[in-house]
Parts: C-alpha cells; sequence; structure tokens
C-alpha cells in the first residue's frame, strides 16, 4: 500500500521570519520512521529526544487503521507527561497530528475518564485509550484496561524506560497487556493479548545493557531468546560476590554468595539481535543540533558552609574507610554533600541500599527524581536530625543566579530563562526569591509537587502553566523565568520559546541531563540554545562534589567506574 502522506496535518514551526514561522509538513525522518513502524509488528523507535518520535506514532497508526490493521491503540506514559503529550486538547500531540478527513475518540483512561473526538462522525473511527504506568500497576484499573486489548490492539509505550526494571509492578503490568495470562495469572510470552506494539524511547538503555531485557522481551521473546534474567546475565554480565566486612562475601539465606554485575561482555551479540527491531538516530541527522558548549561558573563557598561541607565531606570519607561502605552506595550519600553547596542541610534519609538503580521501589523512584530519597521512618544518620527537619545553612548560588540573571535581563528585557534545581527545598526558595526581586515577570514552576503559592490550583495545574509560558504556540512577551526539576519534572515538555538554560544544581545522570536539554534542543527551536551550570567551590577554590558531577554529566567520568578508594581520592581532592 502506497503512503498518502498528503492526509497528514503541516506543524507550525516557528522562526524568525517575519510571520513568526511556517506550516511544515512530515520531513523525510518521520516519514521513514512511519514506514518501519508499519512494516515491524514490533519496533522499538529510539530516536534522540525532540525526533518527533509522538508524530511518527500518530501518523502509523491512522495508516495501519487505514488497512484494517489496527482498530484501537492504547498509550501508556509515565504521569508527568500523559495529559499533557498525549490527550491534551490544545497543546498535545494527538490534537496536533490526527487527520481532518478521519475519525478519532480519545479517552484518558485515568481517576476521571475524559473523552474527544475529532473528524467527521460518519467516517470510520480509531479508538485511542490513554493512560499511565502508575495508575495501571494497581489490579483493577488493570483488569478494567484488558477488556480493551485483541489482536487489532496497537499498544504503544512512552518512555519504555518506565519498564527496564524487569520485576517492578508496572512492568509486570505491561507485560500483562501484552501477552495473555496462564491459569495462575502470569503473562505467557508470545501468546499475543495486544496484536502490535511500539515503544517510544529516546535512551533505550539509561543505565546499563539490563535495561534491555524487559524492553525486548515486550517486543517479543524471540529477539534476545533469554526468558528469565539469570540467563539475559549468564550471556552478558560478569559477575563477583558482594563483599561484607573484613572482605568476606555477603551469603544469601541459602548460603550462596550475593553476586553483583561487574562488568558487561558479548554486547556485540546483544546488539545484533536487538538491531532488526530498533530504529535510533541522532538529533544531528534530522537537523536538531542547536546547543552551544556549556558554560561553567564557579560559586564560591563563604568560611561558614565550606566548614559545614568539609565536616560533612570528612564524615563520608570515615564511612568509606571503615570497612562496611560500598561505591554503590556513595552515589546516594554524596547526595547530601550536594546539597549543602546548595545551601541546605537535612531531609535527606539514608536509603541503606547497595543498587540505587535496580534496588528501590517505584516510590523511591519518583521522589529520587524530586530531589530526595523514600526511606520511612530512617533517620538522616550523618546529619543526626529527623529527616524532615531541612536547614538552610548558605544561599551563595542563590545570590549568584539571581546577580547573574539582573545583568541578562538588562541586556535582554524579553529574556526566557530555564533553571534546573536538583532539590525541591532549593527550587522553592530561588522562586519565591526570583518572584520577590523581579515583580514584573511571568514565573512558572514544573516539578514532581507544588511549588509555588502564586499559581491556582494544583501541581498539574502548575506545570501546565509552565509550559504554556515557554511553549512556542503560547509564550507571552516579557521576561519569563521557569524553575524545575529534572527527571520527572523534565518529562513531556516543550520549552523551545526559551534559549537560556541555567543549571543550579545537579545528580550523576547523563540521562536526566539529555533529557533535560532536549526540553530546548528540538524541532521548533530556532536559534542556538546557551547553557550554563553554577559549580561550587571552597573560598579558596577548592573543588566540592560539584566538579565531579558535572565531569560525569558531561560524559567525561563514570560514576559507575569508581571504587571505594576512587571516591576516598574524589572526596579528598581539593
Amino acid at each position: 500500500m502506497s503512503l498518502d502522506f498528503s492526509r497528514c496535518r503541516t506543524v507550525w514551526v516557528p522562526d524568525d521570519s517575519d510571520a513568526g514561522g511556517f506550516w511544515s509538513p512530515p520531513p523525510p525522518h518521520v516519514r521513514y520512521g512511519v514506514e518501519q513502524i508499519i512494516a515491524n509488528p514490533y519496533f522499538l523507535l529510539a530516536d534522540d529526544m525532540g525526533g518527533m518520535k509522538t508524530a511518527q506514532t500518530i501518523i502509523s497508526t491512522q495508516f495501519l487503521h487505514e488497512m484494517d490493521v489496527i482498530d484501537r491503540v492504547i498509550v501508556v506514559a509515565p504521569a508527568a507527561i500523559r495529559p499533557k503529550v498525549w490527550y491534551d486538547e490544545d497543546l498535545g500531540q494527538l490534537r496536533e497530528q490526527v487527520w481532518n478527513d478521519k475519525r478519532n475518540t480519545v479517552s484518558e483512561y485515568h481517576q476521571k475518564v475524559r473523552a474527544w473526538s475529532h473528524g467527521p462522525k460518519e467516517a470510520r473511527e480509531l479508538r485511542w485509550i490513554v493512560t499511565n504506568y502508575e495508575f495501571i500497576r494497581r489490579e483493577s484499573n488493570l483488569i478494567e484496561l484488558l477488556r480493551y486489548c485483541g489482536p487489532k490492539t496497537m499498544l504503544v509505550l512512552d518512555e519504555s524506560s518506565a519498564v527496564r526494571t524487569w520485576d517492578s509492578a508496572q512492568t509486570e503490568a505491561i507485560m500483562r497487556l501484552r501477552w495473555r495470562d496462564n491459569a495462575k495469572g502470569r503473562p505467557i510470552w508470545g501468546v499475543e493479548r495486544c496484536g502490535r506494539v511500539l515503544l517510544l524511547n529516546g535512551t533505550p538503555v539509561a543505565e546499563t545493557p539490563m535495561d534491555m531485557f524487559a524492553q525486548c522481551n515486550i517486543m517479543h521473546p524471540s529477539i534476545l531468546n533469554c526468558r528469565y534474567v539469570t540467563h539475559f546475565k549468564g550471556r552478558y554480565a560478569l559477575q563477583e560476590a558482594v563483599l561484607g566486612y573484613g572482605g568476606r562475601p555477603i551469603l544469601s539465606p541459602h548460603g550462596k554468595p550475593v553476586m553483583k554485575i561487574a562488568s558487561w561482555t558479548n554486547l556485540p551479540d546483544l546488539q545484533q539481535r536487538v538491531a532488526p527491531y530498533i530504529l535510533r538516530r541522532e538529533a544531528k541527522d534530522f537537523g536538531v543540533d542547536f546547543a552551544l558548549p556549556p558554560v561553567g561558573m564557579d560559586v564560591a563557598l563563604t568560611n561558614n558552609t565550606w566548614k559545614i561541607y568539609k565536616e560533612m565531606r570528612d564524615n563520608m570519607v570515615a564511612w568509606l574507610t571503615s570497612g562496611v561502605a560500598t561505591a554503590a552506595t556513595a552515589a546516594t550519600k554524596s547526595m547530601r554533600l550536594a546539597q549543602i553547596t546548595s545551601g541546605f542541610l537535612g531531609g535527606i534519609e539514608d536509603s541503606g541500599i547497595d543498587d540505587l538503580h535496580e534496588q528501590v521501589d517505584d516510590m523511591a523512584q519518583l521522589a529520587l527524581s524530586m530531589g530526595v530519597e523514600f526511606a520511612p521512618g530512617k533517620l538522616d544518620v550523618l546529619s543526626n536530625r529527623p529527616p524532615s527537619e531541612v536547614q538552610e545553612v548558605g544561599r551563595e548560588k542563590l545570590d549568584f543566579a539571581l546577580e547573574w540573571h539582573e545583568g541578562l535581563l538588562k541586556r535582554y528585557p524579553e529574556l526566557k530563562l530555564v533553571t534546573w534545581c536538583r532539590f525541591v527545598p532549593e527550587l522553592k526558595r530561588y522562586l519565591k526569591e526570583v518572584v520577590d526581586k523581579f515583580p514584573n515577570m511571568s514565573v512558572g514552576a514544573a516539578c514532581g509537587q507544588k511549588v509555588l503559592d502564586m499559581v491556582e490550583g494544583s501541581q498539574k495545574a502548575e506545570r501546565e502553566y509552565a509550559l504554556r509560558l515557554l511553549h512556542p504556540k503560547t509564550a507571552p512577551n516579557g521576561a519569563v523565568t521557569v524553575g524545575a526539576t529534572q527527571g520527572t519534572g523534565a518529562m513531556g515538555l516543550n520549552f523551545t520559546a526559551c534559549r537560556t538554560v541555567l543549571d543550579m544544581s545537579y545528580d550523576f545522570s547523563p540521562w536526566k541531563k539529555k533529557q533535560g536539554d532536549s526540553r530546548f534542543n528540538r524541532p521548533g527551536q530556532t536559534g542556538p540554545v546557551s547553557f550554563f551550570y553554577l559549580v561550587a567551590t571552597g573560598p579558596k577554590g577548592q573543588k566540592t562534589i560539584d566538579h565531579h558531577i558535572m565531569l560525569t554529566r558531561l560524559g567525561k567520568a563514570n560514576v559507575n567506574d569508581l571504587t571505594v578508594a576512587g571516591w576516598v581520592k574524589m572526596l579528598t581532592e581539593e
């Protein structure tokens, strides 16, 4: 069947012309992606963020409906992007990409079921159900959704790294959507419940090759031919015993050594198996490359803050050299040092885990994305204060950022600025100061919780207001500042009306940095984007944890390669 792309709706792309932009048909890379999705009943579209993966999905599903291959699409996305990217009638991608001559009915399956339709009533209807991973983890919600799965249902998993953890509750829910159950209610891999599946993920390997195990088996078990995770580890991982006190192996209740992955092997085989079912293109391949080299700005801590930082650092070094520490937990505890460079102490709990990325539960991952750890009932053992108590110990980065911002506004009165903060208390304090210092400025927030009193309504309403402030269609005249947290807070946002970005604080994750940067460096951006980041130093220019975090975020170091000795050397380097 020949694909008639003339039916596709053109999209408004802003530029510097007198008209302010132009209407663009689907570009070549979108057309090729659509062809590949149609040709493959299970597929992973892994274009860089900003590569119009959502548009490729919507266009291809409409062609598949015309071919009578599908009659329904179930979209599962993270809660943060479900309403705005997919469902929203004003700014959502479905509203922009459905064909005018085709009947599309879109339902949002959440606490409150809503729906809208587009296209002639007499035309054959393509039905959409939009929901989120967190909602369908509950058995009753999942059971209701299973009723709508069938051979002509296409399952779309947006940000499919949400199911990279093979034994999580939401991965189990997706497995049951994709595959039929056995008598015990467990999915039978290979026996389809949904006839087609499409995974969307700009970073399919967010942490380690283990991320591909569940994603590939959701597509089809024949890709890897590894039914169990032990098979996958046996083929691709080199494992070693976890050592405890005195260097002795830690034993399981059955008396066997507890093993951990030390390194990876045989990865060309993994790549060869996955290659036929994945399409990966970098942003530069389709003309998205507006980012200027990032600019770091040093911020000296006061003597008082430096004293607190050194005391905490020395405590951490003592813990690392005590014989009970592991390199895996060092990254978690280093959060306290980063918190001090942001001007706060306390409010971060001790997780007591060995592998932050694989062993925390779903609530802990959500909390981490908002700048905190989640371990109910535990105390902050290093600060010796209840975890709910947050103390302000400095404002060096805050004062620097406000002064820098004021200088930019004098040169660029229409400045649109996004400021990333790692910690929620830091974000709240920053936005309050911005509101007080610049009373005529439009100010917004995008975070995992509500942080602005000036925006009425819920966290969701606050986030939608921030999107409108920096979305190219709705950005107001005059200066705008939006404060946000990366990770969950950054998902699904189009901030292409902004060209100036400041990182006040950050963590070790290159994935979060890439995802955050792609809010600006994506189709619709009309000029170069300037990225700045603040690096705390000692009063005499001594290095802090900020320096080493940025090395990791910029791809110049890998925190996963650090041993305990490596952490000690890094922390004591000034």
